[in-house]
């Protein structure tokens, strides 16, 4: 029998150049854990096992943070909070299971199974804009930051309403696997596993679920290894994992009426941005987040193949050679699909002022729908080799060639927060078509180069039992994507929102690395763009087009562990890390925002400088 208890208490008090940027934080975990082993004979075991786990986080605006959020089409780094925040969250798992071993067929057959039971209790305060949200863009007379200056909004969102709900909701999985020993050459492994997830419930019945019980998800899995010819051995797998509904998703329904009021205002007065707007009215316009009514866990078909070979002279240690594949299918992840949007409207002029009379449902802004579409693809393929250990020395290195796809959203979206805006299509009615492209994450190339030295004992004191630690990273940048920046006419579409994208019309740039500030002017050039003509629904530029600039990385860490004279219980260990050793800079994506008077320029890094870390601890 075995039990554990663990509790950590993390507070942060938020650094930054613009007040707001980053949150205050406070998170307090807390877990405890029993479990029982037994074994029944030599043949058969079990273990039982029962946790509790309390997360519990509050992030709250900085208190000099901007009161509300300011947006200027990124042409100025955002007046923060952003628009979750406050969030003050406390989610409480009870968690039950069991598993079981048997051993038959004389040891060729290890038979496994076994069940598991979760609660989840969520409870707390999560926002959307309720601080109310600003957003300031280019007009034909006018650049977005001089709107901000004239104090001339497009728009102001504020949800207001009770923001404090309790969800609650089970889990559930049973397991059987078989690994199979065929021969001395062969063995085999597959397996089921069912797992069923409830729909939530709000404990003050204050808000109702359209979807039930996602009660029919069969995962299987199968694995096998096969020693080849030569000494080389081949593994594959396949599998179905399934991803989850998320509560920062589900929760959403807390921002709907009757209780609160989400609402938008086209072309707002800075002083009074609710000017007019009745909340008792029924046609007041509100702007509604649906649940789909079948709404399901997301789902990945993963499956790889490896060969790897041992080599070396013999009778010492050996090389590790593997080459390798990885892929997965995903399907049915989390997207918000942004309706009832303005549309050209015979006899209505194309213009900001208009965008409400153009829209089809005049008792709603946007309509924001929570489905599970679009898909996901990922192909890669490895190289690594693992070098034996000679005179302290072991080091290692993988190559890593893939590509990933998807429509907007991947495998772990939630649909939620600024997931809304950042994925948002350029049109309602061609989704599918004007998301899909490169992930977010997309990286063709990654080459890693990671070690470990133990100093001789033959050094003295001073010297002796030191380890020298690090690891080089090399890949290719992730993708960006250009954006107009505005929607007034002659820049976006006018149909309520900024995510248009404009028309290339210089091809040689596509997939392009715009990673060096002293050239990225020049391959982002204006007059290889043009905006959205009047009554066009959409810019022909795909998603993630191009590429930010390439990552290259050294850490490294320095270590020694001190043993009290004839103990070896009590130690202390000595570590010191360095970060960005070389204090090479990583840039930033240049200022992608075509209306922007900086586009094109590079501004920022994504990392820090050089950061050393030292740390002593104490075992006894």
């Amino acid at each position: 029998m075995s039990a554990s208890y663990a509790i950590s208490r993390q507070k942060i008090d938020a650094f930054q150049l613009v007040a707001g940027q980053n949150p205050d934080t406070e998170i307090h975990n807390t877990r405890a854990h029993l479990a029982y082993q037994h074994v029944f004979s030599d043949v058969t075991s079990g273990r039982f096992s029962a946790a509790v786990q309390r997360s519990m986080s509050d992030l709250r605006a900085e208190p000099h943070a901007a009161p509300s959020l300011v947006k200027t089409a990124n042409q100025l780094a955002d007046l923060l909070p952003e628009v979750q925040f406050p969030i003050h969250r406390a989610l409480n798992t009870f968690q039950w299971g069991a598993v079981f071993s048997h051993r038959a067929a004389g040891g060729r057959h290890v038979l496994t199974w076994g069940a598991d039971a979760a609660r989840y209790q969520m409870n707390g305060v999560e926002s959307a804009n309720a601080r109310g949200a600003f957003t300031f863009a280019n007009d034909a007379l006018h650049s977005a930051v001089d709107n901000l200056r004239l104090g001339l909004p497009i728009t102001y969102e504020v949800t207001i309403g009770p923001m404090d709900r309790g969800f609650r909701n089970l889990s559930a999985d049973i397991f059987a696997a078989d690994q199979w020993g065929i021969g001395s050459r062969l063995q085999l492994y597959y397996g089921l596993r069912y797992s069923l997830v409830t729909a939530p419930t709000e404990v003050n019945h204050l808000n109702q679920f359209p979807y039930g019980c996602d009660c029919n998800n069969f995962s299987p899995r199968f694995s096998f290894a096969y020693r080849l010819p030569a000494a080389w051995t081949l593994r594959t797998g396949y599998t179905v994992s399934f991803g989850q509904i998320y509560p920062v998703t589900y929760g959403q329904v807390r921002f709907n009426e009757p209780l609160a009021h989400r609402i938008q205002v086209q072309s707002p007065n800075l002083v009074d941005p609710l000017r007019g707007i009745n909340f008792n009215d029924p046609n007041t316009r509100q702007l509604p987040t649906r649940l789909s009514p079948d709404l399901v866990s997301p789902y990945s078909h993963q499956y790889n193949f490896t060969l790897e070979r041992r080599f070396g002279t013999a009778g010492s240690a050996t090389y590790l050679l593997r080459l390798g594949y990885v892929g997965s299918r995903t399907f049915k992840p989390l997207e918000a699909h942004i309706n009832n949007r303005a549309v050209p409207v015979p006899g209505i002029p194309l213009t900001l002022a208009t965008v409400d009379q153009r829209r089809a449902d005049p008792r709603y802004v946007d309509v924001r729908n929570i489905v599970n579409g679009g898909a996901a693809y990922l192909d890669a393929a490895q190289v690594s080799l693992q070098a034996p250990p000679r005179r302290g020395l072991v080091w290692g290195l993988t190559y890593t060639f893939g590509k990933a796809l998807d429509t907007g959203s991947d495998y772990a979206g939630t649909a939620a927060n600024t997931e809304l805006t950042k994925s948002r299509p350029q049109s309602q009615f061609d989704s599918y078509r004007d998301r899909k492209g490169l992930s977010n994450f997309d990286s063709t190339h990654a080459l890693m180069l990671y070690y470990a030295y133990d100093l001789p004992g033959r050094f003295t004191w001073l010297l002796r039992n030191w380890r020298i630690s690090g690891a080089a990273l090399a890949k290719t940048g992730t993708p960006f994507t250009i954006a107009v920046g505005s929607d007034n006419p002659g820049f976006g579409n006018v149909d309520g929102g900024t995510s248009d994208r404009p028309n290339l019309l210089d091809p040689s740039i596509l997939g392009m690395t715009v990673g060096d500030p002293d050239t990225s002017a020049s391959i982002l050039r204006r007059d290889r763009f043009s905006y959205i003509a009047l009554g066009e629904s959409r810019g022909n530029l795909a998603r993630n087009a191009l590429r930010k600039g390439g990552i290259v990385n050294f850490n490294a860490a320095l270590a020694r562990e001190l043993h009290w004279r004839g103990s070896g219980d009590r130690a202390v260990l000595l570590r010191g890390e360095v970060f960005n050793l070389t204090n090479h800079p990583q840039f930033d994506e240049p200022q992608r925002t075509l209306t922007g008077s900086s586009f094109g320029k590079i501004t920022n890094t994504l990392n820090d400088g050089r950061v050393l870390q030292l740390s002593v601890r104490f075992q006894f």
